[in-house]
Order: C-alpha cells, then structure tokens, then sequence
C-alpha cells in the first residue's frame, strides 16, 4: 500500500537525502535509484508476506490437525 501511494506521488517520491540527491543529481540518474530503491522495498515485502503466509497457513493447519487432547503415553 505504502509502495503504491509512493510511486503516485511523484514529487515526494523523488525527494532524496541531501547525499543521494547530490550524488545522483536531478537527471534521469536520480529518478533511476528512487524506482530502484522502491522496487527493493517492495521485494522485501513480497518476501515478509509470503513469511507470514506460510507461518500462517503451517499453524492453522496444526490447529485443524490436533484434537485438544494432549498424547497419551
């Protein structure tokens, strides 16, 4: 959500740290690593989501497998 609402504010977006907006200047260079660095977050959430999937999915179904009875000796 927070990707999707950075890549439709243009003008914010673009806004860098005083040293990547030197280094990358104003050009072409700059709107570069503003996507890529976007990109990057996204990945990393692509990768958190699908963590919380799969946890979610492995305890549900050890829930759904288990009686409530603890095993018997």
């Amino acid at each position: 959500m927070a990707l999707l609402s950075a890549l439709g504010a243009g003008g914010v977006a673009s806004a860098q740290c005083a040293m990547c907006n030197t280094a990358a200047g104003a050009g072409s260079v700059g709107r570069g690593l503003s996507i890529s660095v976007l990109f990057m977050l996204g990945i990393l959430g692509a990768v958190v989501a699908c963590f919380v999937v799969a946890v979610s999915r492995s305890s549900s179904r050890r829930d759904s497998t288990s009686d409530g009875n603890p095993p018997s000796s």
